[in-house]
């Protein structure tokens, strides 16, 4: 029997914002801030919250600093099995 592992939570959290944003991975380091480094604005931010909330089934609330996209993997890294 073969099992399946799910891939390192950074590679799935960059494969969403990629799949939402259509940027290229190569730019979205953990470093990159979300406004100045990709361009995107509040609601490309929203819907991909609402993505990782519902592909991680968590609820990230709205006081959550989220500046850049290490933001997203340190939170879910935290608040995730």
């Amino acid at each position: 029997m073969i099992t399946l592992l799910a891939p390192p939570l950074q590679e799935q959290v960059v494969h969403l914002i990629q799949k939402r944003t259509k940027l290229p991975a190569h730019k979205l380091k953990p470093t990159a801030h979300l406004y100045q480094d990709l361009g995107l604005d509040t609601l490309q931010v929203v819907e991909i919250i609402w993505d990782l909330e519902k592909r991680f089934q968590v609820e990230i609330p709205d006081d959550v600093p989220l500046q850049t996209v290490g933001d997203f993997i340190d939170f879910l890294a935290a608040h995730t099995k």
